[in-house]
C-alpha cells in the first residue's frame, strides 16, 4: 500500500515516548520472570549435583530471554528531537512501527514477554 500521512512532530515524539516506556516495562516484567525461570533450573540442577548425579551443566532454557529494543525507539526520539519541522510525513511503514507500535520484532518480543510475564507474577 503506498500512503503516507503528515503528523504533528510533537505529537509523534509523544506517541513514541509513551511507547518506548510500555516496551520497557514489558521488558522488565518478562526479564523478571527469565530470572525466576532460570534461578528455579539452577537451584533443580544445584539439588542434583549435590546428590552426586552427574550432570551436564549447559542451561537451556524454553526460550532466549527477552530482547530490550529501547535503542530503536531512542533513534527515532532523538531524529525527531534534533529535527526542525513541526510536521513529518509518515510512510504506510512508518506509521505501522512508529503509530501502531508494531515493529518487525514486535511478534517475538509479544510472545517472549507473554510466556515469562506469566512467571514474573507467580508466587515464589
Amino acid at each position: 500500500m503506498k500512503f503516507s500521512v503528515t503528523v504533528s512532530t510533537a505529537d509523534l515524539l509523544n506517541r513514541l515516548k509513551e511507547n518506548r516506556a510500555n516496551h520497557i516495562a514489558k521488558y522488565d516484567e518478562a526479564m523478571a520472570g527469565y530470572r525466576k525461570k532460570a534461578a528455579e533450573w539452577l537451584r533443580r540442577r544445584a539439588t542434583r549435583i549435590e546428590a552426586g548425579e552427574t550432570t551436564n551443566i549447559y542451561m537451556t532454557l524454553d526460550q532466549e530471554p527477552p530482547e530490550l529494543h529501547a535503542g530503536e525507539y531512542d533513534t527515532v526520539i532523538e531524529m525527531l528531537e534534533m529535527g526542525i519541522v513541526d510536521m513529518i510525513i509518515l510512510t504506510h511503514e512508518d506509521a505501522v512501527k512508529l503509530l501502531s507500535d508494531r515493529w518487525q520484532w514486535s511478534p517475538a518480543f509479544s510472545s517472549s514477554c507473554s510466556s515469562y510475564a506469566i512467571l514474573s507474577s507467580a508466587s515464589e
